[in-house]
């Protein structure tokens, strides 16, 4: 996926295993920002989708690996970034695939001087069609959707670097609920029957405290610490 690792775009999510038109498949993304499905016993493509920001910047890794310097310009602004793409891990319901995106770019002012955010920084969560690719629908986030994706029946959760639990409609990306959490977050939520547990655990702010927090269906406050 990238044969040439200028921008550091790893592919380090963890595969998702499915079936796709009743055929044995596997779904990978990662820091390139493009999500991949594949038939998991030929290796044959079935389908490919860039998420999130990108910039015309996606062959750049080959030019370099090529040696065609001179369509390498500096300095540069470059979407998906070191920490852009597709960081958190995905989920599947087993017709929908949620991908979330961190769009943050870099800068490079020379070979060894670079700057990371800036205009563009944000987040989204795309809902892919399993058998094709296509995006079904996508929600933007005001900050980087660090969180991996959590999909249950009918619902899929996440959550953005700035504290900020969101639940979907697997349909159609309605939102279900949008709360504050009481710090950061940078990783995805467990369910467990009618609980859904939040690790909030990245303080970015003296009032900010990092918690473990249960949201319980029926409950009646907003959470159970």
């Amino acid at each position: 996926l990238t044969p040439h690792d200028l921008y550091d775009h790893d592919l380090q999510d963890p595969p998702i295993l499915t079936t796709v038109k009743g055929k044995p498949a596997v779904i990978a993304a990662g820091k390139s920002g493009i999500v991949i499905a594949l038939n998991r016993e030929t290796g044959k493509l079935i389908w490919k989708r860039p998420v999130g920001t990108h910039n015309g910047h996606d062959n750049d890794n080959l030019y370099a690996m090529r040696h065609e310097y001179s369509k390498l310009k500096l300095p540069e602004t470059i979407f998906p970034g070191l920490l852009g793409g597709v960081i958190a891990p995905m989920a599947t319901n087993a017709s929908t695939v949620f991908v979330p995106v961190v769009n943050l770019p870099v800068s490079y002012s020379s070979q060894t001087s670079q700057q990371e955010g800036g205009a563009g920084t944000g987040g989204e969560l795309v809902a892919l069609d399993l058998e094709t690719g296509a995006v079904k629908w996508k929600h933007e986030f005001a900050a980087p959707a660090f969180g991996a994706a959590t999909a249950v029946n009918d619902v899929v959760f996440t959550t953005s670097s700035d504290g900020t639990l969101y639940a979907f409609d697997a349909t159609n990306g309605g939102v279900l609920l949008e709360t504050k959490l009481p710090a950061g977050s940078n990783t995805g939520v467990a369910v467990a029957g009618n609980t859904v547990l939040v690790p909030a655990g990245l303080a970015q702010s003296e009032s900010q405290t990092p918690e473990l927090v249960a949201y319980r269906l029926g409950a009646s406050g907003s959470g159970e610490h």
